[in-house]
């Protein structure tokens, strides 16, 4: 047997597996899902099955990658989804990651970088999910906030944003 025909059969070997692990109602679940909220084209019948966090976590170890990617961003902007909130440790650090914007660590050697990607694409199209921010204002700056707020028919974050834009255009940083 030539390196040609050893290539050819281990390829076939791997077809098989795959085909039969494609088989698997998990596999048919989570992909269903994915394809019913148009997320991943797939040949899978689409379905409005809720699926669980392991069982998408072994689709994607085991045959579509892609859903690793998918599912921090399906935690965070659309966890209805998902049946469950029980996520392992490495789910919920990725996930606390991307939410504070950082994508320094990998989930399941998959970077973050690719993860974040996803987020535009659930839920509300095109945005990225909000952060909240917290501050400990003295008296005198929540009176003016809220003066502030009321002068210019703003809410208090509108007050905040445009404030924020202000003293980026002023000191040259158009971000």
């Amino acid at each position: 047997m030539n390196q040609r025909e050893k290539i050819q059969a281990l390829a076939k070997k791997k077809a098989r597996k795959l085909k039969k692990l494609k088989q698997d109602p998990r596999y048919r679940k989570v992909m269903g899902r994915l394809a019913h909220e148009r997320l991943i084209d797939t040949q899978v019948k689409k379905s409005p099955r809720r699926f669980t966090a392991q069982e998408a976590l072994w689709v994607g170890e085991n045959i579509e990658p892609r859903v690793l990617e998918l599912l921090p961003a399906i935690v965070i902007k659309k966890p209805a989804i998902l049946m469950t909130e029980d996520f392992p440790e490495d789910l919920r650090t990725a996930v606390n990651s991307l939410r504070r914007g950082e994508a320094k660590v990998s989930f399941r050697n998959i970077p973050l970088k690719k993860c974040d990607g996803w987020l535009p694409h659930i839920g509300r199209k095109g945005a990225y999910p909000t952060a909240t921010k917290n501050f400990r204002l003295r008296r005198e700056d929540l009176e003016t906030l809220k003066a502030l707020s009321q002068k210019l028919s703003l809410s208090e974050a509108g007050v905040i944003k445009e404030a924020l834009k202000y003293f980026a255009q002023k000191h040259g940083n158009t971000n």
